[in-house]
């Protein structure tokens, strides 16, 4: 049958090429397209990229080499041969299409000569990685439900993030979770797992900005200097972990052999070499870490920085909003924890998000900490004034406090906060002193402390009443 050099393969009317004579092509072009492609250094044009790409792909799994060590591979011969270069997408389906099979496997081998097509099985039928299923179908499935290592604020599987300014505590509070998952004790009413099975969870911190003595000294605190669970990797000059890099191939590798039940990596913004504002850079850093949570499992968490000048404005109430860069490094977890510190002593952690529904977004929780003790939820009344509580709050404080550190341990306006401590003057239970040298600046104290009606105003903050 004839066929006119203008027919448009699209056009209704022309000819269609049968699958068995397509699959027939491919294979019996593999010699010239390998030829064509693989020549070192050269350039690889369009048309060519996947065969060349499945061909180094099949060479290395050939001789052992694991999955992430090949799509490292592939993502740097991609970005300085192939013109154009493909997705970092079809790179990666190139390598795991690869890996499906044993380094023995004869499939490897007709990858690596070109006679496997990386994108089509050997039915010539597209692989279809997404599968459609009815609501009735999905409800019916059976389902693991959420595996909870510590109540509703870490769970198997999903991404925790822990925002604070710096200083305020993030890789304290991170360390005491920790703790409480290792040894199945208490934190904020909620019992650490303790145990999986026979064995104790496992634990991998990925720490890119500590030095050894502050992790011995944390280690010390939270009681975990013999734990063998817990395992570090301690990279204090920042690591590159990009799709595609060596850093993240290693880290891949760890993974794999390691199979931990958590992963923590800290700070996030040392642990990439991106713009933390960048948009695109943030979603494929986010792509990466969930990639690997969804096939290894873990329960990722991740303290992150909130914008600067928080702290100083008194009264203010942190949202979610405050995380600092990206949105994409919020949008895609699943429970979002905020925390603040006014003053010695004292904290607050913020629920901002929590899809699985557990516990309540937008409420909060109020603190005490101890470094010997950790973190203990303060325990509720309702019984005390504002007035009472500036005065409980003065009594703690034996050198007298200003009145923007009775607001900000307070959590109150600064407004708020000057009304309280008047009317605590007009019953006589607070007096001020001119600080030496401030122009009228005053500094407020107890005129006498109750010790034992502390526990009362810690229970009105926890109550919310500040």
């Amino acid at each position: 049958m004839g066929v006119s050099v203008e027919a448009i393969p699209w056009q209704d009317g022309a000819p269609k090429i049968p699958t068995e004579v397509a699959q027939w092509i491919w294979n019996e072009a593999g010699k010239r397209r390998r030829t064509e492609t693989r020549a070192d250094g050269q350039p690889i044009p369009e048309g060519g990229r996947n065969n060349a790409l499945a061909s180094l792909a099949g060479s290395m799994r050939r001789r052992g080499m694991s999955q992430s060590a090949i799509t490292a591979a592939l993502m740097e011969v991609n970005d300085e041969q192939c013109r154009p270069p493909l997705d970092d997408g079809d790179v990666r389906r190139i390598a795991q299409s690869v890996c499906r099979y044993e380094a023995n496997d004869p499939v490897v081998r007709l990858f690596e000569k070109g006679q496997r097509d990386p994108v089509y099985d050997e039915e010539g039928r597209l692989e279809h990685r997404l599968q459609v299923a009815t609501i009735k179908e999905l409800y019916e499935m059976e389902s693991p439900g959420y595996e909870q290592l510590l109540g509703p604020y870490i769970i198997k599987g999903l991404r925790t993030l822990i925002g604070a300014g710096t200083g305020e505590g993030k890789t304290t509070i991170t360390m005491h979770m920790l703790k409480s998952v290792l040894t199945g004790s208490e934190f904020l009413g909620e019992e650490g797992v303790g145990w999986i099975g026979e064995r104790r969870p496992r634990i991998l911190i990925i720490d890119a900005e500590q030095s050894l003595p502050d992790i011995q000294r944390l280690a010390d605190e939270c009681g975990l200097t013999d734990s063998e669970d817990l395992k570090y990797i301690s990279a204090p000059d920042g690591l590159d972990l990009a799709e595609g890099s060596h850093d993240a191939a290693e880290v891949e590798e760890i993974l794999e052999e390691e199979r931990p039940d958590i992963l923590v990596v800290d700070p996030l913004y040392k642990a990439a070499r991106i713009d933390s504002n960048d948009e695109r850079q943030a979603v494929d850093l986010m792509r990466l870490f969930d990639r690997w949570r969804a096939e290894y499992g873990f329960a990722f968490l991740m303290p992150v920085h909130t914008r600067k000048g928080l702290k100083t404005q008194q009264g203010s109430q942190p949202s979610m909003d405050d995380i600092f860069g990206s949105g994409a490094f919020s949008r895609g977890a699943e429970i979002i924890l905020g925390l603040r510190r006014p003053g010695p002593g004292f904290a607050r952690l913020y629920i901002w998000k929590h899809r699985p529904g557990m516990i309540d977004a937008g409420v909060h929780i109020d603190m005490k900490f101890d470094r010997s003790e950790g973190f203990t939820m303060m325990q509720r009344d309702d019984g005390m004034s504002r007035r009472q509580m500036v005065v409980k709050l003065l009594s703690l404080h034996k050198s007298g406090l200003t009145l923007d550190e009775i607001a900000n341990q307070m959590g109150l306006s600064k407004e708020s906060a000057r009304h309280a401590v008047r009317d605590a003057g007009n019953h006589g239970e607070v007096k001020s002193e001119t600080i030496e040298g401030s122009r009228g600046k005053k500094l407020y104290k107890a005129v006498a402390a109750d010790e034992n009606d502390l526990a009362r105003w810690e229970a009105m903050v926890s109550n919310g009443e500040v």
